[in-house]
């Protein structure tokens, strides 16, 4: 054993005997991959100080720097795992730990919600048949229902997850409630994708109301809730699958309608499938609806025009805007600015590049009318720090900034800033 993961289990076992604040203690070994059952042993002695609370240990004590408890510090060490030996100690010693806070939240006990969706994501991840099981009995609790925490924890039941159809089938009886609720919705729309023999979660009597009042037009769900829904859509047969499909005709959200056109054109109908093709011209729906032609073999109804380099260029920018941006809706004008070549820092390599200018006629007061965004290497609009009035070699600075900071790149500056990223795209770039 390296002198390394000596100090770390030497560590750990002073802190069960003289407490402290367990941030700060293990900050060098925040990173550490745990490989040996020595290892695991020490984080489970150390488990089973703080439940019990014996002596100078805290059980939920948070750190005063980031708030972190001690629970959480240890159950991120579980995710951190190096060797299949790291992985079977921690199995069979350190998850029956885990679940007595588990337990503890199901019964109503004050816990962390971040604690309890870490552990809850860590069950997930180990793949245990009792622990699917515990996932259920949270969800069903209530436990953080509204903690957006419920996607990681979904996440893990992807199509090879031995125990996700168990899952889903548990939520066929009863659903949980919100933020928890959707993100379910979310992993079984994804499933039936995956799996075309797979039942969805939602087809029940209970599931189908859950999914029209998400499809609401003024009810009480955001806009995310009724695009998701109606990608449900597809999963659903007979009267259920008609009514949803009459509620998503009618709703004035285009991706929405979109979806509810695709269903009835895979089925046959000529008119709905020509309605797809005129979509496709218009620039605010285009790269939705060329994507799900794509997706279905239907490519060959895209038209030409909407092929076009420009044209894509301001469709997958409103795209972004309307999907992925706090607007949430397409603008109402677009018009590239600027296009380059460059050897863009962030991927290596060159590319093409645009800037897009947008407008909104009406906004909110929290939002400008106008900005500018980058298509090229990353679609995104940096609302509120970019504007088309700012230089053009500054936008495209901020932009190689901003990429660098989102792959964890060592070029990218402590403070993302023009000045930096204009600096570094004219080393690369002659007449940049």
């Amino acid at each position: 054993m390296s002198d390394q993961r000596l100090n770390f289990t030497r560590t750990l076992d002073q802190w069960c005997l003289e407490g402290g604040n367990l941030t700060e203690i293990l900050s060098e070994y925040r990173q550490l991959q745990i490989d040996t059952r020595s290892e695991v042993a020490a984080i489970c002695r150390a488990l089973d100080a703080l439940r019990s609370s014996r002596g100078a240990v805290e059980s939920d004590a948070p750190s005063e720097i980031d708030q972190t408890t001690p629970l959480h510090v240890l159950g991120s060490y579980f995710e951190q795992i190096g060797d299949e030996e790291g992985i079977e100690a921690f199995t069979s010693e350190g998850l029956p730990m885990l679940r007595w806070w588990v337990a503890d939240a199901v019964s109503g006990k004050k816990i962390p919600e971040a604690d309890t969706m870490l552990l809850l994501g860590i069950l997930a991840m180990y793949r245990q048949r009792d622990d699917a099981a515990w996932v259920v009995k949270a969800a069903l609790s209530a436990v953080a229902s509204m903690n957006e925490g419920w996607k990681d924890v979904f996440s893990h039941f992807g199509d090879s997850h031995p125990y996700t159809e168990s899952v889903l089938k548990c939520f066929r009886e009863r659903l949980p409630r919100g933020r928890c609720c959707f993100h379910l919705l979310m992993l079984s729309n994804s499933i039936c994708g995956q799996r075309p023999t797979a039942k969805h979660a939602f087809d029940t009597v209970v599931g189908l109301r859950k999914l029209l009042q998400y499809l609401e037009v003024s009810g009480k769900y955001s806009i995310e809730y009724a695009r998701t829904a109606a990608s449900a859509i597809h999963y659903f047969k007979g009267e259920s699958g008609n009514e949803l499909l009459r509620h998503a005709q009618s709703h004035p959200d285009p991706f929405v309608a979109v979806q509810a056109d695709l269903v009835v054109a895979t089925q046959g109908d000529a008119t709905r499938l020509q309605r797809l093709s005129d979509r496709c011209l218009d620039v605010k729906q285009s790269w939705l609806v060329q994507s799900c032609l794509r997706e279905c073999g239907k490519a060959d109804l895209i038209p030409d025009p909407a092929k076009a380099v420009d044209f894509l260029v301001q469709a997958q920018m409103a795209h972004w805007l309307c999907y992925e941006s706090s607007y949430s809706r397409a603008p109402d004008r677009l018009e590239i600015i600027d296009r380059r070549n460059l050897f863009w820092i962030p991927i290596h390599k060159k590319c093409d590049v645009y800037l897009v200018k947008y407008h909104y006629n009406s906004h909110r007061e929290d939002e400008p009318s106008s900005g500018i965004g980058m298509v090229g290497s990353m679609t995104y609009s940096l609302i509120g720090e970019s504007n088309p009035s700012m230089p053009i070699e500054d936008i495209y600075g901020l932009h190689c900034c901003w990429e660098l900071e989102q792959l964890g790149d060592p070029l990218a500056p402590r403070n993302r800033n023009a000045k930096t990223g204009r600096n570094l795209l004219r080393r690369q770039n002659d007449r940049f």
